[in-house]
């Protein structure tokens, strides 16, 4: 009779233990991530690429959050579910105290400057610069016409290891040639992402030129969860690796010096599955 009841009474604690995990989290502020949006300005703020539900007095705050550089006119940049929680963090804020839903990733676009009347009459007389070459090749339009080009990103600065990139630092050059290398970086394949050697100024940059920045450092301290059969364990660790939103790193337990598995889920949480992988 005593185990029974002891049993039952175990069972209760937990349901209202659940039960209030639950509640709390239903009362989380909710950050809703956007799939597409237009940004004229020069920088990108939590405002324009998200909706913000349940914030009370901090909501003009959270909206005013730097989230990184918009793109070049014409041209778009993509910002991570994983980068928005790192400058969330960065402005003081804990991700882990909101609800983020909605798109993995948000795509921004920078839309192009109408044109002027200025630059359609400069179109005109470039269009028949150009007529002019096509029919004599004595024209000085000729050798633009019939040599090959392409479009390069070079930076106009010195850029160090592992620091981010923003629009400020890069400029397109066009380049004479009859082929196009392969693997050129746009600025869209640069900004927001962090240097993976020195830059030096003026050389071509690549794709490999630039990485998206770790979610977790090595060293770092992070919060392991470990979740199965209706378990909820937490303990603190050490990253051995760094890495990205849904990598998978070793952690090493603090508590027990234990090497485990697990996922990263934000900038300070990783988690693995009871169970799991050890060494």
């Amino acid at each position: 009779m005593l185990r029974t009841v002891l049993a039952s009474s175990l069972i209760c604690g937990l349901i209202i233990l659940l039960v209030s995990g639950f509640a709390m989290a239903a009362d989380k502020p909710v950050i809703e991530i956007l799939e597409e949006v237009e940004v004229t300005a020069k920088a990108v703020t939590l405002g324009d690429i998200a909706l913000l539900s349940g914030f009370g007095e901090l909501e003009d705050t959270l909206k005013n959050v730097h989230i990184g550089p918009t793109a070049l006119p014409g041209s778009s940049v993509r910002y991570s579910v994983g980068q928005i929680q790192v400058r969330l963090r960065q402005a003081g804020f804990d991700p882990l105290a909101f609800e983020l839903v909605g798109a993995p990733q948000v795509v921004v676009i920078t839309p192009k400057p109408l044109p002027s009347a200025t630059d359609n009459s400069s179109n005109l007389f470039s269009t028949v610069k150009d007529n002019q070459a096509k029919t004599d090749p004595g024209t000085t339009g000729s050798s633009i016409y019939n040599t090959p080009s392409y479009q390069v990103v070079v930076p106009v600065i010195d850029i160090s290891r592992h620091e981010i990139i923003t629009e400020e630092m890069l400029r397109v050059e066009t380049r004479v040639g009859n082929v196009n290398p392969r693997d050129l970086a746009t600025v869209d394949d640069l900004v927001g992402k962090r240097a993976t050697r020195l830059l030096v100024a003026g050389t071509v940059l690549y794709l490999n030129a630039a990485e998206i920045p770790p979610l977790i450092e090595r060293n770092d301290r992070v919060t392991i969860i470990a979740e199965g059969n209706g378990i909820l364990i937490s303990t603190l660790g050490v990253a051995q690796q760094g890495g990205g939103l849904g990598d998978i790193i070793p952690v090493r337990n603090s508590s027990s010096g234990e090497i485990i598995y697990a996922e990263i889920v934000s900038s300070t949480v990783v988690k693995v599955n009871l169970g799991g992988v050890t060494k």
